[in-house]
């Protein structure tokens, strides 16, 4: 009996564990698809009209680079830098997690984060340009 009880215990608990733990048989994984075949790392994605467009943290093609396509699945094609000049607070090299959007006047807003001249410390900066491409100016 005591055997029993044992046996019974494990099957009590080990029943529903293999449930949870067990990966669906249907279930198939595939790697994403890229769709911007280059360096553009922590992209911002949105639409302006009948355009996507995707700014991304700095790298050697600027310091917010642009790329635009008439959908999400590309193709994607590089515009340049919309950023072309940080505010004068601002060191190059660390401009990080851009983000645009259209203001009520219909001037497009930028808010990116950079590295502070004066105090070495991440920062928010915000400059706004008349079409989502650029060139932004910093406010």
């Amino acid at each position: 009996m005591r055997r029993f009880l044992g046996r019974l215990a494990v099957l009590v608990v080990a029943l529903p564990l293999a449930t949870i733990v067990a990966p669906a048989a249907h279930a198939a994984t595939a790697a994403p698809a890229l769709v911007i075949g280059s360096d553009f790392p922590d992209p911002d994605v949105s639409r302006f009209g009948s355009t996507y467009y995707a700014y991304s943290t700095n790298n050697a093609n600027g310091n917010v680079p642009v790329a635009t396509a008439a959908a999400l699945g590309g193709p994607w094609t590089r515009r340049g830098n919309a950023l072309p000049t940080l505010g004068a607070w601002a060191s190059g090299g660390l401009t990080w997690a851009p983000d645009v959007s259209v203001r009520a006047d219909g001037r497009y807003l930028l808010y990116y984060t950079a590295r502070s001249i004066a105090t070495g410390r991440q920062c928010l900066g915000a400059a706004t340009a008349t079409s989502p491409l650029g060139p932004f100016s910093p406010v």
